[in-house]
């Protein structure tokens, strides 16, 4: 039994030394692997997929936790020009931590927790993914307004303020077009202008605004509005702010897609600039009163100015109100265009109807009377009688039937008139021949009347019209 126990201790010994061995060994590959890490090209690769899908970012090295998080150092994101001869700006930003929670992983989730620094203002967001949704939580706290990505890039004046950002979506399949949820936006004591910088408008081509104006400060006061987000679509409440210079109004939607660049705004902007604000500049007091007619409102909103907000959010475009943007324009023709075919279809309708209808029948034209000379009118009628009186052809089978063998020279004259009598009386029981129809025509038609015919019936081969034209000779 001691025997046994003291056996069993050993292999428990040796077991554990074994345990802490293998344990000691992964450590040490572990801390090996992760301080060898190639940093710096991992933060290449992280500016490359970047610039990849648009976006100029610059990371100068990563620093890889072993519990899944990560920190990237000296982060610069540059925009482009927004306009020729344009200074491009940048986005610097010290630190972002990145976490990855490795237990929900495992799961089949993935999550991902973004923190930033940036001077007063602090950026955080969120981004869960799971098989059926994903979630995205951005909050912006505080951020002066000079550092807001492309914004200062894009009016080129100074801006000032603290701008604050919170986003809440969840989007089904990853999907932006089915987006749910609410985005809030505000700017505390913003203000644009210095009297000196010229101010641009994104998305504005044609006019004053499109060269560039120089205006006073201008101050927006305090901005607050919420977004509505439900199907893809964020539609806004009614953002409002005013201040002793103008009061503005922002109302409309925007049409989320994927990618988000692709997003359209379909925004209509109000603005009232003071009295006080235009006396204090003259080419903004010349701006209003040579603005284009496109911009004036209806009543009781006529001293007000409209603006629309159109495109993408990569391709913004500025108009007036009464404007019509490409998509408005592609629309109308779209809708002429379907007009223009009902039309046609309807009047095809029409004409089918038309042509299924029984027309009426004509009425056949009376035959005209054709004039006759009265000197042809004897040998017209003559002609006619004659061809009303001719025969029918003779039948040839009755005719060969009827001919009479010819006589032998043997025979005496006796034979040679039984012979002619037979051959008469089958003549005279057939159908009369070609020659005593010509005889017959040519009796009715000549001067020499009866006595001629009974000659030329003389003349025949007997039977009993031979007879009767030989008696009638001979009285």
């Amino acid at each position: 039994m001691n025997w046994n126990t003291t056996s069993l201790r050993r292999i428990l010994r040796k077991v554990r030394r074994i345990a802490g061995y293998v344990g000691l060994t992964l450590i040490l590959f572990i801390l090996f692997v992760w301080m060898s890490l190639p940093t710096r090209a991992i933060a290449w690769r992280i500016s490359h997929e970047a610039k990849a899908r648009g976006y100029i970012v610059d990371v100068e090295d990563v620093s890889i936790s072993p519990f899944g998080g990560a920190s990237l150092h000296n982060v610069t994101w540059t925009f482009e020009a927004s306009r020729a001869g344009q200074i491009p700006r940048n986005f610097f930003v010290e630190e972002v931590e990145v976490d990855v929670s490795l237990v929900r992983l495992l799961f089949g989730t993935l999550r991902v927790d973004v923190e930033a620094v940036i001077e007063e203002g602090t950026i955080t967001a969120m981004y869960q993914r799971d098989d059926a949704e994903s979630v995205i939580k951005l909050d912006i706290d505080e951020l002066p307004l000079y550092d807001v990505p492309k914004l200062q890039q894009a009016v080129n004046a100074p801006v000032r303020g603290l701008f604050g950002l919170h986003v809440d979506l969840t989007l089904e399949k990853d999907k932006f077009t089915k987006a749910l949820g609410t985005i809030d936006i505000s700017c505390a004591r913003c203000r644009v202008g210095d009297g000196e910088t010229l101010l641009f408008i994104p998305g504005v081509k044609k006019g004053i605004m499109a060269k560039g104006i120089t205006l006073p400060e201008i101050d927006f006061g305090n901005l607050k509005g919420r977004l509505n987000v439900e199907d893809g679509a964020a539609k806004t409440e009614g953002i409002e702010t005013s201040s002793d210079d103008l009061k503005f109004k922002l109302l409309g939607s925007m049409n989320l897609r994927d990618p988000f660049a692709k997003s359209a705004f379909e925004f209509d902007i109000k603005v009232l600039l003071t009295e006080e604000l235009q006396s204090a500049s003259e080419p903004l007091r010349l701006m209003v009163q040579t603005r284009s007619k496109k911009t004036f409102l209806d009543p009781p909103e006529e001293d007000w100015m409209g603006f629309k907000l159109r495109g993408t959010v990569a391709r913004p475009e500025f108009m007036g109100i009464k404007s019509k943007s490409r998509e408005e324009r592609k629309r109308a023709r779209r809708e002429k265009a379907r007009s223009r075919a009902r039309k046609k279809a309807a009047k095809g309708k029409k004409k089918k109807k038309k042509t299924k209808k029984k027309t009426p029948k004509k009425k056949a034209k009376k035959p005209t009377p054709v004039q006759v000379d009265p000197r042809d009118e004897g040998d017209a009628e003559s002609t006619a009688r004659n061809t009303a009186e001719l025969p029918s052809p003779p039948d040839t089978t009755q005719v060969d039937a009827a001919v009479a063998p010819l006589p032998d020279p043997s025979d005496t004259s006796d034979a040679a008139g039984e012979a002619g009598g037979e051959s008469g009386e089958a003549a005279g029981e057939g159908e009369p021949s070609d020659q005593e129809n010509t005889a017959e025509l040519a009796g009715e038609t000549t001067s020499g009347g009866d006595g001629d015919s009974g000659g030329s019936g003389g003349t025949g081969s007997g039977g009993e019209t031979g007879a009767s034209t030989t008696g009638e000779d001979s009285a």
